[in-house]
């Protein structure tokens, strides 16, 4: 994407912002958490010789000063809470599971046949591989009570974006595996009592749980930040200090969550919002332990885009902007 940044003349702001030294598995969660943002959201992965990964966000995307205003920071702190928290050996478990299934779609997706992606656990939605390219159809209601076919994405195969598309479609699809025959496909969808095995681990409601007070906890405490640092003036830093700072807040309120504190710049009932959530879905915030530390254990710095050159560098810019498919 940093080539892609470097040679757009349409973008002015060059910035990019690189994170470094991310385990594969860091890069996977935090990944996911980003298509939230928006669709046209850029960001990339490069492998080093070590075997760790960089990530590389365009500095626009970093901090937005709005509330409820998806962007980085808040990303990093969704993915940091459900892969560092009481989730986290299912967090390890389901990437591993994804990244081999990942792998059987690459075998899939230049078939000459379809091939349909589904959920074992949710069937409001699939996705069609065939020879042209995919769609990812939603289940919805006719007016006569049948179910329909939505297309809420489609890329062909000789489009750019057909990989990263492709990528988004199947980050929204849950507990996925593959069916290979039409009549199967429809047996199943339309059939609410029938079911059908995936290699990737299911949740148990309890970690299910754990992912929704995540999700719930995330945004409460993006609000607070961003309160707290707009009275700051944190809207004027570069896209690094703007995250060192966030990144720091955070830490502080989930260590006040734990440790039951006022932390300076905070109220009471700043933080016991935010301790209501877990108390809410009976959790012990204090299996988050290990969040703080994480947060500000990330290595990371600012700098201009620049235009690849060489070839071995150019086909990894390209494999980035493809979606980075592992």
């Amino acid at each position: 994407m940093e080539n892609a940044i470097a040679i757009a003349p349409i973008i002015d702001n060059k910035e990019i912002l690189s994170l470094h030294n991310l385990n594969s598995y860091e890069a996977d969660a935090i990944k996911k958490h980003c298509d939230n943002i928006s669709p046209g959201f850029m960001v990339g992965t490069r492998e080093n010789e070590d075997g760790t990964f960089d990530m590389a966000i365009h500095s626009k995307n970093v901090y937005i000063d709005r509330p409820g205003k998806n962007d980085f920071c808040k990303a990093l702190l969704a993915a940091n809470l459900s892969f560092y928290g009481p989730n986290h050996s299912i967090s390890v478990d389901r990437i591993e599971a994804e990244q081999r299934f990942n792998e059987t779609v690459k075998e899939l997706k230049n078939d000459t046949t379809s091939h349909f992606i589904v959920s074992a656990t949710d069937k409001n939605g699939y996705i069609e591989l065939n020879s042209t390219g995919f769609e990812y159809k939603t289940r919805i209601p006719r007016r006569d009570g049948a179910m329909m076919d939505n297309v809420i994405i489609t890329a062909e195969r000789t489009s750019p974006d057909y990989d990263a598309e492709l990528q988004r479609a199947l980050n929204m699809i849950d507990n996925k595996t593959t069916i290979s025959d039409p009549g199967q496909l429809i047996s199943y969808m339309s059939n609410p009592d029938k079911s059908i095995n995936t290699d990737i681990p299911v949740k148990t409601d309890k970690q299910i749980a754990y992912s929704r007070c995540e999700d719930i906890a995330s945004d409460a405490i993006d609000n607070l930040i961003k309160r707290n640092l707009s009275e700051k003036g944190i809207e004027q830093m570069n896209a690094a200090a703007s995250l060192s700072s966030y990144l720091n807040e955070a830490s502080v309120i989930i260590s006040a969550c734990i440790e039951n504190k006022i932390p300076d710049g905070y109220t009471r009932n700043d933080i016991s919002e935010i301790r209501d959530i877990f108390i809410a879905q009976d959790i012990d915030i204090s299996k988050y332990h290990n969040v703080p530390s994480q947060l500000n254990n990330k290595g990371f710095e600012a700098h201009q885009a620049e235009k690849l050159t060489s070839r071995d560098d150019l086909a990894q810019e390209d494999k980035t902007r493809k979606g980075d498919e592992r």
